[in-house]
């Protein structure tokens, strides 16, 4: 499956749970690129998404926590083992 099929799937299924939805230019491009690193690998966490994407902690983690907050990836555990998926 294509990143924009990914995406369009990811985005149905908050339409199906009620939720706005959520539109691509919502987005930055490292967010994007981080869901398109989520559809080749189970899981990210902060510490991963710094390394990959070269950026600070605190800007990993506000990425991060924001693509949550939309609904576009899920947060799993708590504190130094919360990691990122996708939506089933």
């Amino acid at each position: 499956m294509s990143f924009p099929e990914t995406f369009k799937l990811i985005l149905h299924k908050q339409e199906d749970k009620g939720s706005d939805k959520v539109h691509p230019a919502q987005l930055t491009d490292r967010q994007l690129r981080a869901l398109a690193y989520l559809k080749s690998n189970e899981s990210l966490t902060a510490a991963q998404y710094q390394r990959v994407f070269g950026i600070s902690k605190s800007t990993a983690t506000r990425d991060l926590t924001e693509m949550a907050h939309k609904g576009v990836v899920i947060a799993v555990g708590k504190g130094k083992w919360l990691s990122y998926r996708l939506p089933d």
